[in-house]
């Protein structure tokens, strides 16, 4: 997988949570061929005493992007079949609190569904306030009574005051003249019975729901809600939904139970592919992250033992891409991409190791740990984090930290040199292993007083340009950081770092020109500055000392003596004179 700069600002775009439903558009889990499958049963099922359908899923797996693809096919149906149609009722029951409203809701939704003529809200209350006997189709008089007496005090209401001009004597009459709730429910069974009509009812996310309330849908679709030729569609994850039927917390899954005696097929929502998934996040995160070397080994250390691990439903691709679109642009060009992505993995999925880690910045980052902490308190830290680790994933988790934190990578694993890259390559790539990394990433934007790698990656590009490199140099040489300390020794730490990693361009350019030349203005700058505590003279001699060796002997005499000539210091000979006057 590559993930790649796109300057399409639409892909910007945070990703919802909304369902998908067009199969014929928008099937990216694969879901499209098991929507249709479902759909063309349930368009053949003939149900005279009704039937319970189950899709079981794990939360944020998709299950409403299926159910919204098995009616677009149903609607496909109808359009092409308009004699023979499959009504489809939606119940929200999560909209929806307390037990006689669910119920109330529930017949009332039915009635809106099946006599669309009454469907407006005038047409509805007129409806109520005539209580049903004037309506000719015995389906929705029953209906209507059954809302009406299930129906919350509102409504109750409503139907008192249209009988309120009445005589009382007149008001009972007509409340005798009612049918009874049982009565009503035998009359709507009677008339589905005698009717054509095919009525699919959708319940959606019942884990939603809380533990009564589920309780109360699934008594209502195991009781009243049972009729003639209509199929219930019930969406849940089957580990919360059992779990709040079964009476004992002890009973185990696989044991028959209430959930069992009501649902009569059970269907499993197709597992996307693992790959699909990783598809999913690549199209997603490209426009936040910068090209990613696919062939490089920290690259699979972080696929095998953090991606394939963590992106496990639809959702875990949603949130992650929506983490990275947040952060990502905050920390462009100045945190590793392929960093950021795992930190942002440890973050939303293995929270505990991420606060470690927020607290462990000693004994994480940089050349500080060298200083900082003894080796055996080192070794005690790695030792302690390591036994809180569970030991299934834990060898996955200690890969991907020795990675991203090689300097501490000893005391990690064990073993020496267990990360995959050289400190001096986590500098180059501006890693979270380093001091400016670290703190860049958890204060979620890059500090003003260090170096920027936006910086670095131009000085490489125009190494050539002399005027411009002494230009940088003299710049840093004056800036300082809260501290007080000039920036210059950063800057050549930063630099000598790439020459160790990739020496050809640098040591072959301008760069010691520009050293040379700048040289007086570091040569006055006494002060101890950088973790280490190096004078920046010091750190300025290293580097051309580092640039001289990978010359050789001849080369390096004659490009030495090019640059002296070209600045003209007594200081800067003298100090040259002084460091190769043995050699």
């Amino acid at each position: 997988m590559e993930i790649n700069a796109l300057s399409d600002p639409a892909s910007d775009v945070y990703v919802d949570d909304a369902p998908k439903s067009n199969p014929w558009k928008e099937d990216r889990l694969g879901y499209a061929p098991f929507a249709k499958r479902l759909a063309d049963a349930i368009r053949q099922m003939r149900a005279p005493n009704g039937y319970v359908i189950g899709l079981s899923g794990v939360w944020g797996s998709g299950k409403t992007t299926a159910i919204q693809f098995v009616e677009a096919h149903l609607q496909k149906h109808n359009e092409e079949n308009p004699d023979d149609p499959v009504h489809v009722v939606n119940f929200k029951p999560w909209l929806i609190s307390g037990h006689q409203d669910l119920l109330s809701e529930f017949f009332k939704l039915l009635n809106e569904s099946l006599f669309p003529a009454e469907a407006g809200k005038k047409e509805r209350c007129k409806w109520l306030r005539k209580t049903a006997t004037k309506l000719a189709d015995p389906a929705q008089k029953a209906l209507a009574t059954l809302a009406t007496v299930f129906g919350p005090a509102g409504i109750v209401k409503t139907a008192v005051e249209s009988f309120a001009s009445a005589s009382f004597d007149k008001y009972l009459a007509g409340w005798a003249e009612e049918p009874s709730v049982q009565a009503a429910y035998h009359a709507l069974q009677a008339s589905l019975r005698k009717t054509p009509r095919r009525i699919l009812v959708i319940v959606d996310d019942i884990d939603r729901l809380q533990r009564d309330e589920i309780r109360t849908v699934m008594q209502l679709v195991k009781s009243v809600g049972q009729l003639p030729n209509v199929v219930y569609l019930l969406s849940y994850d089957r580990e919360i939904i059992w779990k709040a039927l079964e009476d004992s917390p002890s009973q185990t899954t696989d044991r028959p139970g209430f959930a069992e005696k009501i649902i009569q097929h059970e269907v499993e929502l197709p597992k996307p592919g693992r790959q699909t998934l990783l598809r999913m996040l690549d199209e997603e995160a490209r426009s936040v992250l910068e090209r990613i070397d696919g062939d490089s080994l920290r690259w699979y250390h972080l696929m095998q033992h953090g991606l394939q691990r963590w992106i496990r439903h639809p959702r875990n691709v949603m949130r992650y891409s929506n983490a990275l679109k947040f952060i990502g642009p905050a920390l462009r060009g100045e945190l590793d991409p392929q960093d950021l992505l795992a930190m942002e993995g440890l973050r939303m999925f293995e929270r505990p190791v991420f606060e470690w880690v927020r607290a462990n910045r000693d004994f994480l980052v940089g050349a500080e740990t060298l200083i900082s902490l003894q080796a055996e308190e080192r070794a005690a830290i790695g030792r302690q984090f390591i036994q809180t680790l569970p030991e299934i994933g834990r060898e996955d988790l200690l890969t991907i930290l020795c990675d991203l934190f090689p300097s501490a990578a000893r005391h990690l694993s064990g073993r020496p040199r267990y990360g995959s890259d050289r400190f001096q390559a986590v500098i180059v790539r501006r890693g979270i292993g380093t001091e400016h990394g670290y703190d860049a990433y958890f204060s979620c934007y890059p500090s003003d007083f260090g170096i920027p790698k936006t910086l670095l990656d131009e000085l490489e590009a125009r190494s050539d340009d002399l005027a411009w490199l002494r230009s940088t140099i003299a710049t840093y040489t004056d800036k300082r950081d809260p501290a007080g300390a000039a920036l210059i020794s950063e800057l050549i730490g930063e630099l000598e770092a790439r020459i160790i990693i990739n020496p050809d361009r640098l040591v072959k350019s301008r760069l010691l020109d520009a050293l040379l030349a700048e040289g007086e203005l570091i040569l006055r700058l006494d002060e101890p500055t950088g973790s280490l505590g190096f004078r920046p003279s010091q750190s300025w001699w290293f580097l051309i000392e580092n640039i001289l060796m990978r010359l050789g002997v001849a080369p390096a005499d004659r490009v030495l003596l090019e640059a002296l000539n070209g600045t003209g210091s007594m200081a800067v000979w003298t100090t040259v004179y002084v460091h190769l006057g043995r050699a």
